[in-house]
């Protein structure tokens, strides 16, 4: 394989398809060093406008404006509406798609979008390029028809349900499609030492016999933090509390704003942060969204869940795996968050799953497929 170059083309919409991407690459990298790994972002040098509709309009539509993400999400289920919002799409990053094919000269093509995949494959016809273009199929349970609308594409699924779908419903080739356990970064399979996790505490300021609550969404932050701290705050619950905000700036200065006006001591509230894993190690109770990776980390971490929010749909299959499997806890309402909470800190909900990484078969998958 020496020589291979792979191009792993992502898009920013929601945290999971660039660290799925960048987690494959990384695998793929340390089975074979010989192999070039070249991350490339799908809306590198497209128009103010595009950039903005596609992901800060995706995190804007799903955190403010619900009713209006399910809107577009349904419409485009429809083949028809997919062909012509590709084709809306396509002229914005073709040209820069086309350049970067061209200029790298890749052996293969893995795209963690479902919005670039049918582009990529168009621009490798145009350039007769007979290279494969493998899809990763991010959402694990429940995905949008688009993931499916190229046919001949190899693709990678992470659930014997949805394998079923894209065969079943969407006519893909059953040898076309590749099961695999879902994947998420290997180090959330190691368990810290108790020495490294009082390092951890040593480090943040916060004492090595103390409870830690741990509210994060991953990229965009948790919807309903605020809320939930405030609620926290008022009852004056006996942990420490880490709110970890993404990149979501307003979350960010509001729960800064209301931790002040409390002076409580007993939190810590930060933006994008690069230690989830250590905060994840050390926490005594995870609340979260219904995003695949954050939930796959956490429960891999065998660290109780709590779900407080969730993409309708989108989201929808990985709440019933958590559900089905009696490793977490879907609750909407504040109080019963509390509630829940104060029982996993007093010992009484325990959490007992076995979660397979299944980043090492899909980079095997890639690298064998010819």
């Amino acid at each position: 394989m020496s020589g291979e170059k792979y191009g792993f083309f992502y898009m920013k919409t929601g945290a999971g398809h660039y660290s799925g991407a960048k987690s494959i690459a990384e695998k793929v990298k340390a089975l074979n060093p010989d192999i070039d790994c070249v991350m490339c972002d799908g809306l590198e040098g497209v128009s103010f406008l595009t950039k903005l509709w596609l992901e800060i309009g995706y995190s804007a539509s799903i955190n403010y404006l619900p009713a209006a993400y399910l809107l577009f999400y349904h419409t485009t289920y429809f083949r028809f509406v997919q062909t012509l919002l590709l084709k809306i799409l396509s002229p914005s990053n073709s040209i820069l798609m086309r350049k970067k094919i061209r200029k790298e000269k890749f052996t293969k093509i893995i795209s963690t979008h479902e919005i670039l995949t049918p582009e990529l494959v168009r621009i490798c016809k145009e350039l007769r390029l007979d290279i494969p273009v493998v899809e990763i199929v991010m959402d694990p349970f429940t995905a949008h028809p688009i993931w499916f609308y190229e046919k001949n594409t190899d693709v990678v699924v992470f659930s014997k349900y949805l394998k079923n779908v894209a065969i079943q419903k969407h006519k893909v080739a059953p040898e076309k499609v590749f099961l695999a356990s879902p994947i998420f970064s290997e180090k959330f399979s190691d368990t810290l030492s108790i020495e490294k996790k009082q390092e951890v505490k040593s480090r943040l300021s916060i004492p090595l016999d103390e409870k830690i609550v741990l509210i994060a969404g991953g990229g965009d932050g948790l919807k309903n933090a605020h809320e939930i701290v405030k609620y926290f705050l008022d009852m004056k619950i006996d942990a420490y509390i880490i709110v970890v905000c993404g990149k979501n700036k307003e979350l960010l200065k509001k729960i800064e704003a209301t931790v002040r006006k409390y002076n409580r001591p007993k939190i810590l509230v930060f933006g994008f942060v690069n230690i989830m894993y250590e905060l994840m190690q050390i926490s005594d109770c995870i609340i979260t969204k219904g995003g695949p990776g954050i939930i796959m980390e956490a429960l891999s971490s065998q660290k109780p869940l709590i779900i407080s929010s969730f993409v309708r749909y989108q989201e929808w299959g990985n709440l019933f795996f958590v559900k089905q499997n009696n490793c977490g806890w879907y609750l909407k309402k504040v109080n019963d968050i509390y509630k829940k909470v104060l029982e996993v800190l007093k010992g009484e909900k325990k959490i007992n799953v076995d979660i397979k990484n299944g980043i090492a078969d899909v980079a095997n998958f890639i690298m064998n497929i010819s």
